[in-house]
């Protein structure tokens, strides 16, 4: 079984997330949380508070651009890495790298190493994630995420390519140091991609569901905070998989100030200028003033 997964992970990793994907995106448009997230100027919004106009083109150019950011950045991890996170696990593995390498934790129990493993990978990806956020050419990098003027399971994809790349080379580095098994960092990897656009979505998810939820992962309501144009809302709420560590670290905020119906989305800066809606200009964003 082991051997098959690690022999079959892209094919698992496409196919669990192009079937989450379906799913969000089937749900938000079934029982959305948010409407009308995008309101195109001069345009006419009926009664049920739904555009007239062209908020349909306006998202086909968003889900086109979030969806080509993330085709792009797959293509650059193969060009670049083409070894991959698992394969360099096995290596790390067959030559001795890696702390769980070490004959000591050969006696130790392979499920308690699992689940450590993947405990200590949503830890580092949270300060990953605080980190992008205060060193100013990460920042650069990051805004391009948080420049989306909308929230939805797409924006859950919306990342600069030179973000994963360090991204993933932070996860090359913790592999090295750990010595991370391949089948964590399978699990892993689904569990952050597939949370990931969960948590960015905008389906409706009953409140009393939401309150519970959230003790143990990280909620659209509750990651939503995070996409706020208010700053002090924007630096809360860094956790993608586990809630626990921004409610441990002090970065944790229940509800937007304005409430989940009047949170303006997005970055103050890009508010009204057409730069967050072109491909082009998400690519040349980090390197502009």
């Amino acid at each position: 079984m082991e051997h098959w997964i690690i022999d079959n992970e892209p094919a698992l990793r496409l196919g669990f997330f192009i079937g989450i994907f379906l799913l969000m995106a089937t749900l938000e448009m079934l029982s959305p949380r948010k409407r009308n997230f995008l309101k195109p100027k001069n345009s006419n919004i009926n009664s049920h508070g739904v555009s007239q106009n062209n908020t349909e083109s306006i998202r086909g150019f968003r889900w086109f651009n979030n969806l080509s950011l993330s085709f792009s950045a797959s293509i650059l991890m193969r060009l670049i890495l083409p070894l991959g996170l698992v394969g360099f696990s096995l290596y790390c593995q067959e030559v001795g790298l890696g702390l769980f390498n070490l004959d000591f934790f050969n006696q130790i129990n392979s499920i308690f190493i699992f689940i450590f493993s993947l405990i200590l990978f949503d830890c580092i990806i949270y300060w990953q994630h605080r980190i992008f956020h205060y060193v100013p050419f990460l920042w650069r990098l990051h805004k391009v995420h948080h420049s989306d003027q909308a929230f939805d399971v797409t924006t859950g994809i919306r990342f600069h390519p030179l973000e994963i790349l360090l991204s993933i080379g932070i996860k090359f580095l913790v592999v090295l140091i750990f010595g991370l098994t391949a089948e964590s960092i399978i699990a892993f990897e689904v569990i952050l991609n597939g949370l990931a656009l969960f948590n960015h979505s905008n389906f409706k998810i009953p409140l009393t569901v939401d309150y519970y939820l959230r003790k143990f992962i990280v909620t659209p309501d509750m990651h939503r905070v995070h996409h706020s144009q208010i700053p002090t809302e924007t630096d809360s709420n860094f956790g993608f998989n586990i809630s626990l560590w921004d409610r441990l670290f002090g970065s944790y905020q229940d509800q937007p100030s304005l409430g989940h119906d009047g949170i303006e989305i997005g970055l103050k800066e890009y508010k009204d200028t057409e730069q967050p809606k072109k491909l082009s200009n998400l690519l040349l964003m980090p390197f502009k003033k």
